[in-house]
């Protein structure tokens, strides 16, 4: 199967989704649940597709397998001719080669089945997805469908719905680092932020900060409040955070670090500042990998525990690699994307 649906008339044919719908298992809900989980803006899609198996199941077994061919044959066509612009009334196909007995019934069926895809495809339109990437060592500001403002950190993605409807939740997909400011709405519509590891951010209207790197999410509130949902083992769980918070969620069994910190030093890069408050070496080796793009390697095992406090105008890597050195005394060497960082003298 493939993975991205453009719209319910491509899902409705996808066989792995049509045993799911007829035949569902354990297992085969386990699998299109975790789909849904990777993409929830599909669920109104799947929805969709869904109704369509279902009206097929319905007349499947009073029609030929020539005739359910010809339908869907019809039916693409069709869809491949619409412009989904502009959807209009389908007219009812030719089925002159069909029993003439049978002709009312089945011309209803396709007719009905070519409005639901008109339909369908207009749907899909609106829910169009938008996404925005970043390469290393690069920063973008984005503003969201609901006015709200989200900065995208360095070596990160974002994708969104393009429209939202008002009495949904507005839902947005991160990988990497993002900041942000979230608009309140008078109906207190939902806003989700759902990491690649599975956690999700709930908020009303809110300043925070999320983190999705590898197996670990990371999450800082700066004012508001949020709601985090996550899996720990078989059994969903969340918590609710409280400003000047952070929660990291990490590793496959989804341990909890919770503490109360000082934002300003997870959130300044928004704002072109480096903070090292007490930072290990380790810690800022990992930023490097993380925001830069370097491979960075530790020459002696001592080096990892050392710590840093500084406070810089984000200028790019050589100026963060400057102050460690004059500050920690250490010889570090950068050629093309690798950093080597040794004692002095050794």
């Amino acid at each position: 199967m493939k993975y991205q649906y453009e719209n319910a008339s491509d899902l409705a044919v996808d066989e792995d989704f049509i045993q799911w719908v007829k035949a569902p298992t354990p297992e085969r809900d386990l699998f299109w649940e975790s789909w849904l989980q990777q993409y929830p803006f599909h669920r109104e899609l799947v929805e969709e597709a869904r109704q369509i198996v279902l009206l097929l199941s319905e007349d499947e077994d009073e029609l030929h397998d020539f005739e359910l061919e010809a339908m869907w044959e019809q039916l693409n066509q069709t869809i491949r001719k619409d412009d989904p612009h502009r959807p209009g009334e389908a007219s009812i196909v030719s089925l002159g080669f069909w029993q003439r007995n049978r002709m009312a019934a089945i011309a209803a069926s396709v007719s009905l089945l070519l409005l639901l895809s008109a339909f369908f495809l207009y749907s899909s339109m609106q829910t169009e997805t938008v996404e925005y990437a970043t390469a290393y060592g690069a920063k973008r500001t984005i503003q969201l469908p609901d006015k709200s403002v989200v900065v995208l950190n360095s070596n990160s993605r974002i994708s969104f719905p393009k429209e939202w409807s008002e009495n949904e939740a507005r839902f947005v997909q991160l990988e990497g680092e993002a900041f942000f400011e979230v608009t309140h709405k008078a109906n207190d519509q939902k806003f989700v932020v759902q990491t690649a590891d599975g956690v999700r951010v709930e908020v009303l209207g809110t300043a925070f900060d999320v983190s999705s790197r590898g197996a670990r999410s990371r999450v800082v509130l700066a004012s508001g409040k949020v709601r985090l949902n996550y899996e720990q083992g078989n059994e969903e769980k969340q918590l609710v955070m409280k400003p000047g918070e952070l929660v990291e969620v990490s590793g496959t069994t989804a341990d909890i670090t919770r503490k109360d910190v000082r934002t300003e030093l997870y959130t300044s890069w928004k704002d072109n500042k480096v903070i090292f408050e007490n930072t290990s070496l380790k810690e800022i080796a990992t930023m490097l990998e993380d925001v830069y793009g370097y491979k960075v390697t530790m020459k002696e095992a001592s080096l990892a525990d050392m710590k840093l406090t500084a406070h810089l105008d984000d200028r790019g890597v050589d100026n963060i690699l400057d102050t460690v050195s004059e500050t920690l005394g250490v010889t570090i060497k950068k050629e093309n994307q690798e950093i080597t960082i040794s004692l002095t003298n050794k």
